[in-house]
């Protein structure tokens, strides 16, 4: 192979990377090691990264860094307000050089955060500006653990608005990755739960929301996780009730579609306990979190019949 066509093989490589390679893919290119060696021991190149090289004198730009970054790094990719800023979210305050590389791995960078994560999943991951990177879903779910509320919510409404991130996947992409210690889960869940469908909220959040809801509306206290019976046989426990008017109150956090087991066990519940002389009223997230007037009036009505 001669020197030019070795030279032009690694300018494309170079070109698709924002001016920036491997050493190992300059070596695929017919660049022998020690040839490699003095073009950078004459600064002809220079190291940009772990095993990464550019041009001396090349542009540095802000999608070269993160290039660089994510090759430096064993199966890294731009995340967090790095693939923020490539994505094109507004309103974001800092643009560091951030990656997410498996757990496995312990690469460290000067100048680079590294978050390490194990539930990257293959859809969690798109390419921008030929920069392997964070969909934009995921993106904001990450984001959640790093900026404040006020500034999570201005880049997530501006996401939304601008159709860089629909709905669909960003409660899909939660629902994937939320658990209890997950940092930003508790933060970026009520944003999810205003704004759109086929959320699902933690049943020991939607008790607490629940609980502050009827103090703050002068409502009186209902018994909680109340057995209730049909012929003799334990239906559940009632997530409230109010044992006096013969009303039980089921809290949903499923504002979409359910799987139909779900839906089928809840129905047969319900009827159960009509069939005892109950009356159930099912209070979603979404009504909870939207029209809490509404809510007051159907429980007040409820209440008011069930005394007569």
């Amino acid at each position: 192979m001669t020197s030019e066509t070795r030279e032009a093989i690694l300018a494309g490589v170079s070109r698709s990377q924002h001016g920036v390679f491997r050493r190992a893919q300059a070596i695929e290119a017919g660049f022998p090691p020690s040839t490699i060696d003095d073009l950078v021991r004459r600064g002809v190149w220079t190291r940009v990264g772990r095993g990464v090289l550019a041009p001396a004198g090349s542009p540095v730009t802000y999608r070269r860094a993160t290039t660089a970054a994510v090759l430096s790094c064993d199966s890294a990719v731009a995340s967090h307000e790095c693939a923020a800023t490539l994505l094109g979210f507004r309103y974001l305050d800092t643009h560091p050089i951030v990656v997410t590389v498996p757990l496995s791995s312990w690469n460290r960078l000067e100048g680079v955060v590294i978050h390490r994560s194990g539930d990257l999943m293959g859809e969690h991951i798109t390419t921008v500006h030929g920069v392997p990177a964070t969909a934009g879903a995921r993106t904001l779910v990450d984001l959640a653990g790093v900026l404040l509320p006020g500034r999570l919510e201005m880049v997530l409404d501006s996401a939304l608005g601008r159709g860089l991130v629909e709905m669909p996947d960003l409660i899909r992409t939660f629902n994937q990755v939320a658990r209890k210690g997950r940092k930003g889960v508790g933060r970026i869940r009520p944003m999810i739960a205003a704004r759109g469908e086929g959320f699902v909220a933690p049943d020991s959040e939607l008790e607490r929301r629940f609980r502050a809801f009827i103090e703050r509306c002068g409502l009186p206290t209902p018994a909680a996780q109340l057995p209730t019976w049909w012929e003799g046989r334990l239906i559940g426990l009632a997530d409230f009730a109010y044992p006096h008017a013969r009303l039980i109150i089921e809290l949903d956090g499923r504002l979409g579609h359910t799987q139909l087991l779900d839906r089928e066990h809840d129905n047969l519940r319900d009827q159960l306990a009509v069939a005892a002389g109950w009356r159930v009223v099912r209070i979603t997230w979404r009504q909870l979190h939207r029209h809490p007037d509404q809510v007051v009036e159907l429980l007040g009505a409820a209440l008011r019949s069930g005394a007569a």
